[in-house]
């Protein structure tokens, strides 16, 4: 799945590297993810 940079997830996620914790401010309220995997997509 690909995500825009311009939802929030994308928002939080840009920039950031493999391990490191975003927080997700959305609509449905906030919440922190970690990355885990990134992925080339083509």
């Amino acid at each position: 799945n690909k995500i825009s940079i311009e939802c929030p997830l994308g928002k939080a996620l840009y920039k950031r590297n493999l391990g490191e914790k975003a927080e997700v401010t959305s609509p449905d309220g906030s919440y922190s993810v970690v990355i885990e995997k990134l992925e080339m997509i083509k």
